[in-house]
């Protein structure tokens, strides 16, 4: 798998415009002499289109793969299994059946007979491959964990165990996963780790990890310690019911709630070091960023501090997302408990609750009663919403990497903040909002109005049929091919 990002930079977005489709990429690169592995790596990191695009390769290779090599044909699985292609496994399986003794086809033959949720099967291969695991390479060692991590303590304890000393777990988090305390000497390797990021110190990242392992062992744990740090689908099920149970029961009893998630983005404005708030109050004639002053930087600092204090489920990087994810995740849970957010209400992992809902369903719940959605996309455009849905729209421009225009402050995010803010939310209501670090405080008054506010983020940009605007998202575009084939054509804010 190759390194994934969690954005896209600006010099990888010019690239990735000049990109355009399969054929078209950027001067000096021929796709169609490239192996084919080297095409879905980059058609998955700089297409416009990534999803349909790798879709479009599955559809047109799967047919031919008996014509293929051995290494278009992994290439290929390796395809079917990033995208979940169930349909075209048994092509794949049987493009690999001469191959059967590879001990990386050993792996992806488990990984294919997992997308067809033959679990039996898959805990037999793992089971086989216990013996072997300590003398593999190390990244097929991770292949395993992972793996093994999907399917539950059961196997994830033996597989570990087998890892022992391997650097196949660093970064990882066994025990939560494994239902056992983190204990104090490996509280106290993580500290070590975490001081040594951005903006850390010994007492922050000690604050940070004594509140993510203890919320962890009170049951807190959103989403598996063991594989890898953007993974989306390892989400606790009844954590994300209780997050719609609660939502909805604040909106029936028209009292306020807000579930919010908090990433690098929020650390870095609340750290001082982003004025242009990840460029929300659009650009300048220099084509730079517009930034606040710094007496309204300040001002904007503490009422986001206010939001987050006041939310009821405050999402934020878990320990092995902080051990492994992008700088700026660690600092997340340090700059809440020093703002005054109480403990219980921080939930480690919960930064991906928006996309926890999406793949659980349990979004559908929150739909069947939304009143608006606050983002860059009309609602009548986002596939996931019914056709005629009667959803009010308070639209926001989207940010400025994926939805750039040039238009100054009087056509940015910033210039609709304060009527947002001040709109007329009324108890019992329920509001999706994505709309970046500004959304915190959406959804902080809201909740003061009595309504109910639940920060989905960029999961809006998926219902509308866009893959391209997450690094990881590009890293599992499985979350993204459900909307590829719906013809709605997002109508974006002016």
């Amino acid at each position: 798998m190759g390194e994934p990002v969690d954005e896209l930079g600006p010099d990888d977005a010019e690239q990735a415009d000049a990109a355009g489709d399969i054929e078209d990429g950027p001067v000096g690169v021929d796709l169609a002499a490239l192996p084919l592995d080297e095409q879905i790596a980059y058609v998955r990191w700089y297409s416009h289109t990534p999803a349909a695009h790798l879709l479009e390769i599955a559809d047109e290779v799967v047919p031919m793969l008996d014509d293929l090599p051995f290494d278009d044909r992994r290439a290929c699985a390796e395809l079917v299994v990033s995208l979940r292609l169930e349909s075209y496994v048994p092509a794949a399986l049987a493009a690999l059946a001469d191959h059967a003794d590879n001990e990386w086809v050993r792996e992806l033959v488990a990984e294919l007979a997992w997308v067809q949720d033959r679990v039996a099967v898959v805990d037999a291969f793992i089971r086989a491959e216990l013996s072997v695991l300590a003398a593999l390479p190390v990244p097929l060692q991770r292949r395993w964990l992972w793996l093994a991590a999907r399917r539950g303590p059961q196997l994830l304890g033996p597989v570990s165990r087998s890892l022992s000393g391997s650097p196949a777990l660093d970064g990882t988090v066994v025990e939560a996963d494994l239902g056992m305390p983190v204990d104090a000497v490996r509280r106290a390797d993580f500290v070590r780790s975490i001081a040594g990021q951005a903006r850390m110190t010994e007492v922050r990242a000690r604050a940070c990890v004594e509140v993510l392992a203890d919320r962890m062992t009170a049951g807190a744990r959103f989403r598996s310690q063991v594989v890898p740090w953007f993974t989306f689908d390892t989400y606790d099920r009844p954590q994300v019911s209780g997050v719609v149970d609660d939502a909805l029961a604040a909106a029936d009893g028209g009292y306020g709630y807000a579930a919010i998630r908090l990433g690098d983005g929020e650390a870095q404005v609340l750290a001082g070091v982003m004025p242009d708030i990840t460029g929300v109050l659009g650009v300048a004639p220099d084509k730079e960023w517009n930034e606040l002053g710094d007496e309204e930087y300040a001002r904007l600092r503490a009422r986001l501090m206010d939001a987050i204090r006041d939310a009821d489920f405050v999402g934020v990087p878990d320990l092995a997302q902080c051990l492994a994810g992008p700088v700026g995740y660690s600092e997340v849970t340090a700059t809440c408990l020093e703002g005054g957010v109480l403990p219980e209400r921080i939930v480690p992992g919960g930064c991906d609750l928006g996309w926890a809902l999406e793949l659980s369903g349990e979004v559908d719940r929150l739909i069947a009663r939304c009143t608006g959605i606050i983002g860059p996309i009309d609602p009548r455009d986002l596939r996931r919403i019914p056709r005629g849905a009667d959803i009010t729209w308070l639209p926001v421009p989207g940010e400025l990497l994926f939805y750039y225009d040039e238009g100054g402050v009087e056509t940015s995010h910033w210039s609709r903040f304060e009527a947002i803010v001040g709109h007329d939310f009324r108890p019992g209501q329920v509001w999706l909002v994505g709309a970046g670090v500004l959304a915190k405080i959406y959804c902080h008054m809201i909740r003061r109005a009595g309504a109910v506010a639940v920060d989905i983020g960029s999961v809006i940009d998926a219902w509308a049929g866009r893959s391209d605007t997450r690094g990881t998202v590009r890293e599992q575009l499985w979350v993204a091919t459900p909307y590829v084939t719906d013809l709605r054509e997002p109508r974006t804010v002016a």
